[in-house]
């Protein structure tokens, strides 16, 4: 599905998330830069991975996660 959406030459600025593991080691002093699909996708597993261990040891035990629901209808492209 990644790729259904992400062209292979994308790319995406971030800031840094030192709280966290980032799927790039190219860092500026305050950002990271994402390329293509698959560091997209990295990314987006670490931070999820992340997000795991902020439910840990809660009473609820809670899974926490994030759902994306993409129309077609409603992409902004740029080029």
């Amino acid at each position: 599905r990644w790729a259904a959406i992400l062209e292979d030459s994308f790319s995406m600025t971030l800031p840094n998330t030192d709280y966290r593991e980032m799927a790039t080691n190219e860092r500026g002093q305050f950002e990271q830069s994402l390329s293509g699909v698959a560091q997209a996708m990295a990314d987006s597993t670490l931070c999820s991975s992340f997000l795991q261990t902020l439910g840990k040891g809660s009473p609820s035990g809670e899974t926490i996660c994030f759902a994306y629901d993409c129309d077609r209808k409603n992409f902004f492209m740029d080029n």
